[in-house]
């Protein structure tokens, strides 16, 4: 994903909403791209690529200032131990790792010619990484053990074939389909098992069966509204009742609550929308359509992250040179959190 092409298509700046303001602090936002909440203490993460910098947002003081200087930072993932990784798209590649100061601790290689565009972690801080787009029709995705702690080294050890300290090992390519060929991509993660959230489509890994490299990746091919469902053989019967997750639009970045939803944004829609397992029946159903929560907004959204604590959901806009933060109410439909979001959302700018 060239992100000069993305900085440029957004320089046009929308007019704002009319909604009350958070973060007036000492720093401006020139294009919030990537998001990233720390769950223990709340602070959200903006990478700023136009401005090349890292920035944080504090909840409690309504403050967002200086993280950390960097050039052309995109996507960001945070850790239990509160480690910020931030996946750069310059000339090449590559992810750097700070504490929670904005020290500067590691950087971490990518693949020749991958940008790390969209990155998560799972539960035990093993950080997943893709370039987030179908190139050519095709897609990677890449595991990396970047938290150095001697917890993490054995987790590590015991999970996969060799520790994944500080070099990438590359579990899944995969073949993005029709209309994908050329689309974005996110990379989700709950309870065990990673989804790859993609244009008509999900592919979606049990991790533990990923991560030691015999992976049975369960795919779902969409052709504009008619669905097609692979034959699976009995062994994957329970797979197939409990992952039949649609999507719709081209989905950019992805986050997931306390309730098992993935929301995410879709720039060429300017849509926030949110599927998962509530949004399945079953088999011999079909595939329930996934809720679109707020359809053409004033310009594209790019990252998305969420605050369990706070029931928050941020969304960046980065030709407004904003992020709007959402509260997030649920309904309860045939004992399944749906969400809700309520208006009209603040801003950090």
């Amino acid at each position: 994903m060239n992100i000069d092409r993305i900085v440029k298509a957004a320089a046009l700046i929308v007019p704002t909403l009319a909604a009350s303001t958070l973060g007036a602090g000492a720093v401006t936002l020139q294009s919030a791209y990537g998001l990233a909440v720390d769950q223990s203490t709340g602070s959200l993460y903006i990478a700023d690529a136009s401005g090349g910098q890292i920035d944080v947002y504090n909840p409690a003081s309504n403050v967002i200032s200086l993280f950390a200087k960097v050039v052309e930072p995109f996507s960001l993932a945070v850790n239990s131990n509160g480690l910020v990784y931030a996946g750069l798209e310059g000339s090449t590649g590559q992810i750097n790792i700070y504490n929670a100061k904005g020290q500067f601790i590691n950087t971490l290689p990518t693949p020749p010619g991958d940008y790390p565009s969209t990155m998560m972690f799972d539960g035990d801080n093993i950080l997943f990484e893709a370039s987030g787009y179908c190139n050519g029709g095709q897609a990677g995705l890449n595991a990396y053990g970047g938290d150095l702690s001697l917890p993490y080294q054995a987790i590590a050890s015991s999970r996969v074939a060799a520790p994944l300290l500080s070099s990438y090992a590359q579990l899944q390519s995969y073949s993005c389909l029709g209309a994908q060929q050329s689309a974005s991509f996110a990379l989700a993660y709950d309870n065990g098992q990673i989804f790859i959230v993609l244009k008509g489509g999900f592919n979606v890994y049990d991790e533990q069966t990923l991560l030691s490299g015999n992976a049975e990746g369960y795919i779902i091919a969409f052709n504009d509204s008619v669905t097609t469902i692979p034959q699976l053989s009995n062994a994957f019967t329970p797979w197939r009742i409990n992952h039949l997750i649609a999507v719709t639009g081209s989905p950019f970045a992805a986050t997931v609550d306390a309730n098992h939803n993935i929301f995410y944004t879709d720039s060429n829609g300017k849509d926030i929308a949110v599927t998962g397992k509530a949004y399945s029946n079953g088999i011999g159903g079909g595939v329930v359509a996934p809720k679109t929560l707020l359809t053409n907004l004033p310009s594209p959204p790019y990252g998305i992250a969420f605050d369990k604590a706070r029931s928050r959901l941020y969304v960046a806009f980065p030709s407004e040179r904003l992020v709007r933060a959402y509260a997030v109410t649920y309904s309860t439909q045939n004992g399944v959190k749906v969400p809700a979001l309520s208006m009209p959302p603040m801003l950090i700018k």
